[in-house]
């Protein structure tokens, strides 16, 4: 027969179930994508951003310690995003979510940001899944924020104008706020990341290359007003990590610096905190 209807996909899977749901606030989603025999395939991620505010977001999901995803989105308000996926599998290697939040104010600028962790435990998990709302809807959601909070009001001088200089300088303030949100919090030096056909150079010459590309580093974060950072170098015999804290010094900006051990890079990164 002719299909015009709904039918299932390659994979079997049923119709998603309704995304929407009107608890104010900002909201992760754990949708549950089925099979022909309601069997649980996946859960898809999904932000609720059920408020009156658009938002400038950047995600990260972690496994293991380990970035395993990244997305940078604007959410308008009252919509939903898909973020990733989720197999009950990742349970077994810690998975936590990292939310930094931008709202657009009213002059359509990004003014400050404010940012939410959520590690997820099996015990939660399993409780969401055995929940009426998981068994009457198909999916359960964690609360990332009842409401969003508000900058203080500035109060604008007498000779502050809306002419063409401040508004093009309102532009410019909110393409360095998304500049800002887009640039990563670390740089790994290994060679083989950096530089293509690393082998076939001196020792010396990689060196210059990785300072380099600190040096790149280190001053947009200075530029964009980051305030902590993370230079990985790795282990070996030192050498380069001692390069990187000579480099550091030379920046009055650098606040402080140590190569204690991170969850993440262990202790082949040294973590950095600027003024």
């Amino acid at each position: 027969f002719g299909g015009t209807g709904n039918q299932y996909n390659k994979n079997h899977e049923k119709p998603q179930a309704e995304t929407n749901q009107f608890e104010y606030g900002i909201h992760l989603q754990f949708l549950a994508i089925k099979n022909f025999n309601g069997e649980v395939l996946r859960f898809d991620l999904v932000l609720l951003n059920n408020t009156e505010t658009q938002l400038l977001l950047e995600y990260n999901y972690y496994l293991n310690q380990e970035k395993s995803n990244t997305l940078r989105k604007e959410v308008a308000a009252m919509a939903n995003l898909k973020l990733n996926e989720f197999k009950i599998d990742h349970l077994n290697d810690t998975p936590w979510f990292e939310f930094s939040f931008w709202p657009r104010n009213v002059q359509h600028e990004f003014e400050f940001h404010f940012t939410k962790e959520i590690k997820l435990k099996a015990k939660t998990f399993f409780t969401k899944t055995a929940s009426e709302e998981y068994n009457a809807k198909g999916y359960f959601t964690i609360e990332i924020l009842k409401e969003i909070p508000h900058a203080k009001p500035k109060q604008k001088s007498k000779s502050e104008k809306e002419d063409f200089f401040s508004i093009k300088k309102a532009v410019q303030k909110e393409n360095e706020v998304i500049t800002k949100s887009q640039l990563p919090d670390v740089i790994d030096l290994h060679a083989e990341n950096l530089i293509p056909g690393y082998r076939n150079l001196e020792a010396s010459e990689i060196l210059r290359y990785q300072l380099n590309h600190c040096k790149n580093f280190l001053e947009k974060a200075i530029r964009y007003n980051l305030h902590k950072i993370y230079v990985v170098h790795g282990i070996g015999k030192g050498v380069l990590k001692a390069e990187v804290h000579k480099l550091l010094k030379q920046y009055p900006e650098i606040e402080s610096y140590n190569n204690d051990y991170n969850h993440r890079f262990g202790f082949g990164a040294t973590e950095i905190f600027l003024d």
